[in-house]
C-alpha cells in the first residue's frame, strides 16, 4: 500500500481468502473472503486504494482496501496556516467488496 505499511497475498486453496499483512513484522491484520473458489489473480489499482481479486468462481471481486487517509485539522500556526496530521489506522478493518460475474 501507499498510504499504509500493509501488503496483501492470496493462498489459492484452503478458505479462498485474501490476507491483509503488516510491513515489516507480517503480522497478519484481515482475512477477506468472499470467493467460494481458488483465488487465482490479484492486482492493485494505480493509485493504490483499491484490489482486485479473480478467482474460479468467475468473480472478479474489488476491494476498497486502502483509502487515502484523513487528513486531520490538529492546529493553527500564529501565520493562520493550517498543521495537518494523517491518521495511519490500519485500513484492513473498513475493507469493502463488490462482485463483478465475468462469464
Amino acid at each position: 500500500s501507499r498510504h499504509y505499511k500493509e501488503l496483501m497475498s492470496s493462498h489459492g486453496y484452503a478458505q479462498n481468502q485474501l490476507t491483509v499483512w503488516r510491513y515489516p513484522s507480517m503480522e497478519k491484520v484481515k482475512e477477506l473472503r468472499g470467493h467460494s473458489s481458488r483465488v487465482l489473480f490479484l492486482a492493485a489499482s494505480p493509485d493504490g486504494e483499491t484490489v482486485v481479486s479473480g478467482a474460479g468462481d468467475e468473480r472478479l471481486r474489488f476491494w476498497k482496501v486502502w483509502p487515502k487517509p484523513a487528513t486531520k485539522k490538529v492546529s493553527t500556526s500564529a501565520a493562520g496556516a493550517a498543521v495537518a496530521k494523517k491518521d495511519t489506522t490500519s485500513s484492513a478493518i473498513r475493507a469493502s467488496k463488490r462482485a463483478v460475474n465475468i462469464r
